[in-house]
């Protein structure tokens, strides 16, 4: 996970994060299933919510390329405000993701423990 991890740094910061959906993979992982559906409908329900009470601005309609890294989009579509939504959102994913991931890294790495005492068994 960490090499896959390392790999996909730089594609995912700029939205190409196919490396990691097929590489770890999350794409038919139950484990990763929950926080891949479950965070991008909290971070939209919350995102909803403060600009319909004025703590976010509205977007702005500037359409901005799929691959800008993220923070500078917000800029883009929502000035300071949303860039800084941004950086929220995105720390609070990672606090979401972590536990699944330590969680998948564990059962990897059990797996991993298993094969290496079947070879050296043989």
């Amino acid at each position: 996970m960490k090499s896959i991890g390392k790999l996909s740094l730089v594609p995912g910061a700029f939205n190409i994060n196919e490396p990691t959906l097929f590489g770890l993979p999350i794409v038919l992982n139950p484990l990763l299933a929950l926080p891949f559906i479950l965070m991008p409908a909290l971070s939209m329900c919350a995102t909803y919510v403060l600009i319909q009470i004025h703590v976010l601005p509205y977007l702005t309609g500037v359409m901005v390329p799929w691959t800008t890294p993220p923070i500078i989009s917000g800029f883009l579509v929502g000035g300071w405000q949303m860039a800084i939504w941004q950086a929220i959102v995105i720390a609070a994913s990672f606090f979401v993701y972590f536990p699944f991931a330590r969680r998948y890294d564990k059962i990897l790495y059990q797996q991993e423990q298993a094969k290496e005492q079947e070879i050296l068994s043989k």
